[in-house]
Formats: C-alpha cells, sequence, structure tokens
C-alpha cells in the first residue's frame, strides 16, 4: 500500500520531467498517456505491473467507488475519468462476451489526477491542440467520473488500518509502552472507532498525535488508543560516552589525546619542534 501523498508526489515528479505524449508510455523514456503518467507513478514506487495498459480496465478494475465527479467533492490523489456512451469506440473486450464485460457500457477514453484540492490542480498527460505532454489544470472541467486507485492508502481505514508508504514517512513525536492492565489493548481505526488491531501488553508503540486518544503506528499498523494506557519512554544518556571530535578548515577530523591533540604542532620562536 501506498500513501496517497507518496502517490500524489511521484505524479508530480514525473510531470515535472516534460514527458511527450505516446501511447503505452509510463515515464520511462520521457513519455506517457493518461492511464500511463499514473502506471508510472506506481511502478517507480515498487507496485506490482497491471494486467492491461487501459484506461477502462482501470476504471473497471483498479478504481475503489467509482462515481459521478463533483467539484466540491474533490480529493487529493483522486483518478477522474472521461467517459463516453459511444459503443462504437468502446473496444470489444468491454462488450457482452469480452474477457473484461461488467455490464457497464461506458467508455472511460482519459484520465487525470488531483494532486491539489486548495488551490485545485488537475495533472494529466494528453495530446493537445498545440503539442502534447503534460497539462496543469486549475479548473474542473469536463470531468464525469471520480474514485480512489487500489493500492492507493487515501487514509488508514482503507485497508483495516495497514500502514506501507514508500516516499511518506510519519514522523513519531515518541515513544510510548502500553501499560494497559487489560492485555491486550485494542488498536482502533478513529477515535473510540471500530477496532482494527491489539497490541500486547508492555510493547511499544510511536506516538503520531497526542489527545484524549493517541494516534500511534505499531507494526505497520496505524490507529487509535486511549491515551490513559500509554506510559512515555524517556531517553536516557546516562552511560553515554561524550567525545569530542575536532575538524580543521580542510574538513580533517580528529580526536583529542589527553590534554594535547594529535595534531597539536608545538613551535618556539615560530619554527616548529618535533
Amino acid at each position: 500500500m501506498i500513501g496517497v501523498s507518496g502517490f500524489v508526489s511521484r505524479v508530480r515528479q514525473i510531470a515535472a520531467r516534460n514527458p511527450t505524449y505516446r501511447t503505452g508510455g509510463v515515464g520511462k523514456d520521457g513519455t506517457c498517456d493518461c492511464i500511463g503518467l499514473i502506471m508510472g507513478a506506481m511502478y517507480e514506487l515498487g507496485h506490482k505491473t497491471y494486467d492491461m495498459h487501459s484506461t477502462n480496465y482501470f476504471a473497471r478494475y483498479q478504481t475503489m467507488e467509482l462515481k459521478k465527479a463533483r467539484e466540491k467533492e474533490l480529493f487529493l490523489g483522486q483518478l477522474l475519468f472521461r467517459a463516453r456512451t459511444n459503443q462504437d469506440k468502446l473496444n470489444g473486450r468491454y462488450m457482452p462476451g469480452g474477457r473484461y464485460y461488467t455490464g457497464d457500457l461506458l467508455d472511460y477514453y482519459h484520465v487525470a489526477v488531483v494532486t491539489s484540492v486548495k488551490p485545485l490542480q488537475i495533472i494529466e498527460c494528453t495530446e493537445y491542440k498545440n503539442g502534447s505532454g503534460i497539462v496543469y489544470s486549475s479548473t474542473f472541467k469536463s470531468w464525469d467520473y471520480g474514485g480512489k486507485l487500489r493500492g492507493v492508502l487515501y487514509d488508514e481505514t482503507d485497508t483495516g488500518g495497514a500502514y506501507e508508504n514508500k516516499e511518506e514517512k510519519v514522523v513519531a513525536l515518541y515513544q510510548a509502552k502500553v501499560i494497559t492492565q487489560e492485555n491486550p489493548l485494542t488498536l482502533r481505526a478513529t477515535a473510540d472507532g471500530r477496532k482494527i488491531g491489539e497490541i500486547p501488553i508492555g510493547e511499544t508503540v510511536d506516538v503520531i498525535a497526542e489527545g484524549e486518544w493517541a494516534r500511534v503506528r505499531f507494526g505497520d499498523m496505524l490507529g487509535y488508543v486511549s491515551s490513559r494506557y500509554l506510559e512515555r519512554v524517556e531517553k536516557d544518556y546516562a552511560e553515554l560516552t561524550v567525545r569530542t571530535i575536532l575538524t580543521d578548515s580542510a574538513g580533517n577530523t580528529w580526536e583529542p589525546v589527553g590534554a594535547f591533540s594529535v595534531r597539536t604542532q608545538l613551535e618556539a620562536d615560530g619554527e616548529a619542534i618535533d
């Protein structure tokens, strides 16, 4: 599972390379097509290959919660599709009897990604009047359907709390030990929400956000636990050794030895003494 910020960041990175439009391109050779921009971002983030390079395939099998797109309901990382009802343009594999027939006879012929909501930014790879390649839009127009890409974590409840992200890193405020008297401690999807996991007593978690319900990370799980059952783990520096490292103007480093450094040079009347 790839975090939505990581996914969007990689889409932007590919777009910044200014690829030109080529059917079948996924950003590797300076080219992409509309779905290739999305596939390329996922490939570069370590996602497995897909069954087919097609916007119709993605709309049917790689998009969750596909529904009519509305400007007021746009969200980060959303896939936006343009669709037409002209079945003459629809490949036979999506027609009755075809391998990918689902009963949906819309032709999802183009796709883009919402890479920012406020301000609005939509990125697509396409052919246009004066050229081909990446197009950035700040207005919502002509998009028919929208949904979530499978394999992207839009929030921790999408996969029952599982968290795996190759670009986006959640930074912990500190670590805490589970001190609940009831073993184990329940990990929830939201504050006082549904159960998504358990944390044994005595285990250490990363605290991501504080509050009556703390947001924590335990292994590859992100969720919420009651703060009353957490005890902050303070770092103990008592047994650490403090060592001084000297650096000269050339960037060379050395450690002092006793009262002198190994680089100390003794002089008499301006002359070095061996």
